[in-house]
C-alpha cells in the first residue's frame, strides 16, 4: 500500500493511492462432501482524492476509488467457490467548521457500483437449507450522508447524523 498527498496551490491537494491484495484460500473438507481445492487472486485497487479549501473554514472534495474483497467457498453448499466482489466508488462532499471550531458541518453523497456483487443465500437441500455466498452481478448504490456537531460548552456536545441510501 502506498499513499501521497501533493499540495497543488495553497489551496488545493491531490491525493492518489495504490494498493495490491494477494489471497490464497484453500479448503480441505473431510466430512461431508470431500474437497480438496485451492483458489488465488491478486488486485490492485487505486484512490484518487481532490480537495480545494474554500476558505479556512470549509473545503470541498472530490474522491474516486476502487474496492475489492476476496473470493472464497461455500463448504456446505453445493457449489463449493465463489468469485472476487470489486467495486468503484464516486464520493462528492464538503466539511465545514464555524464559530471557532465549535459548530461541524458535513455532507457528502456517493455513488458506488459493486460488480460480481457477493450475497448470502439460502440453499434448500435433502439435509434441510443452509447459507452459502454467491456472486450475483451487478448493484449500484446512491446515497448522501450529513453530520452536524455542536459544541454548546465545554462539557455538552450535541451530534447529529443522517444518510439515506437507495440501491
Amino acid at each position: 500500500f502506498g499513499q501521497g498527498t501533493y499540495q497543488l496551490t495553497d489551496r488545493l491537494s491531490v491525493t492518489g493511492g495504490l494498493r495490491y491484495t494477494w489471497d490464497e484460500r484453500v479448503l480441505n473438507q473431510a466430512a461431508a462432501v470431500i474437497v480438496d481445492t485451492e483458489v488465488k487472486y491478486g488486485q490492485l485497487t487505486w484512490m484518487a482524492n481532490a480537495k480545494y479549501d474554500f476558505t479556512d473554514d470549509i473545503a470541498g472534495y472530490a474522491r474516486v476509488a476502487t474496492g475489492y474483497k476476496s473470493g472464497g467457498f461455500s463448504p456446505r453448499g453445493s457449489s463449493t467457490s465463489f468469485g472476487p466482489e470489486k467495486a468503484t466508488s464516486y464520493e462528492l462532499g464538503m466539511k465545514s467548521e464555524f464559530f471557532d471550531h465549535r459548530i461541524r458541518f458535513n455532507l457528502a453523497g456517493f455513488y458506488t457500483v459493486y460488480r460480481d456483487m457477493q450475497v448470502d443465500q439460502f440453499e434448500a437441500g435433502t439435509a434441510g437449507a443452509t447459507s452459502v455466498t454467491m456472486n450475483a452481478g451487478k448493484a449500484d448504490y446512491t446515497g448522501i450522508e450529513a453530520e452536524i456537531l455542536a459544541r454548546i460548552t465545554p462539557d455538552l456536545t450535541l451530534s447529529a447524523n443522517a444518510g439515506y441510501v437507495d440501491r
